[in-house]
């Protein structure tokens, strides 16, 4: 084990609230168009999603705080975990653009594919040495299976 920074916790939980409050923003911008949209008959009612992105940013900065207190600061497998845990970050923002921002719904699915695709990653490489934060990323990963198929189900709804 390494010593923690200080200012890890805060940090992480500051990165989840300007995530949280950047994706809301995004979002309500394009909440008109999106009440416009055909959507599938279990799409989530608005504020069920957003008390569900605020729940993963929350399990995704704790798990991010579990991993950075407890390994080794040192090592390729930590400086990839954390270029993960960022480059999940920006696609998780730029999903959120190219979907409810500029209405690219089949390069949304794409984003959306690769978020899934980092959350693996993380749990992959987290798995090995710290399960606790790999188990705190589980929830995100159904959250973005269930996003990738609500995403293809707009896209062809809405051609």
């Amino acid at each position: 084990m390494s010593n923690p920074s200080p200012l890890a916790r805060p940090f992480a939980f500051y990165v989840a609230t300007l995530l949280f409050f950047g994706v809301g923003c995004i979002t309500t911008i394009g909440l008109n168009w999106y009440a416009g949209l055909t959507l599938p008959s279990w799409a989530p009612p608005n504020l069920a999603a957003a008390a569900a992105w605020f729940v993963l940013f929350f399990t995704t900065a704790t798990s991010a705080v579990a991993y950075w207190n407890r390994a080794p600061h040192t090592g390729r497998i930590f400086g990839w975990v954390l270029a993960l845990y960022v480059v999940n970050s920006f696609l998780v923002l730029l999903w959120d653009y190219l979907f409810f921002g500029v209405h690219k719904l089949g390069a949304a699915f794409g984003v959306a594919a690769l978020v899934g695709a980092t959350v693996i990653g993380l749990m992959t490489l987290l798995w090995k040495d710290e399960r606790k934060p790999a188990v705190l990323l589980a929830p995100y990963l159904l959250w973005m299976v269930f996003a990738l198929i609500f995403t293809y189900e707009v896209m062809v709804l809405n051609p």
